[in-house]
């Protein structure tokens, strides 16, 4: 049996902010069991977004009462998470288009 999830999704994060910040300021609205900090896997830089998880359901919706607080100079964007969903292929495909060389 899985435990419930009560998930905010934290966006518009500056590149100062660190992961011990969001725990920090987000204390304050519950028992945190999670923080996932998104780092590029390429530069090993934040991403610029983050989720956090709560014990209850209290501790998300007072987060996301935070939405626009500014931490580190910028307005955080403060949602309820949803869950992830694979982008589908667009309609339009560019493998079927055919090109034939003229030759001149």
């Amino acid at each position: 049996m899985t435990k419930q999830q009560f998930k905010i999704h934290i966006g518009n994060i500056s590149y100062r902010t660190t992961k011990e910040t969001l725990e920090q300021e987000f204390a304050v609205c519950g028992k945190i069991v999670d923080v996932s900090f998104p780092l590029d896997k390429q530069t090993g830089k934040p991403r610029g977004f983050a989720f956090i998880n709560f014990e209850t359901v209290a501790g998300q919706k007072a987060a996301i009462q935070k939405d626009g607080f500014k931490v580190d100079g910028r307005p955080l964007r403060i949602s309820e998470a949803r869950p992830f969903e694979p982008k589908t292929q667009s309609s339009r495909s560019y493998e079927s288009s055919s090109f034939e060389e003229e030759s001149y």
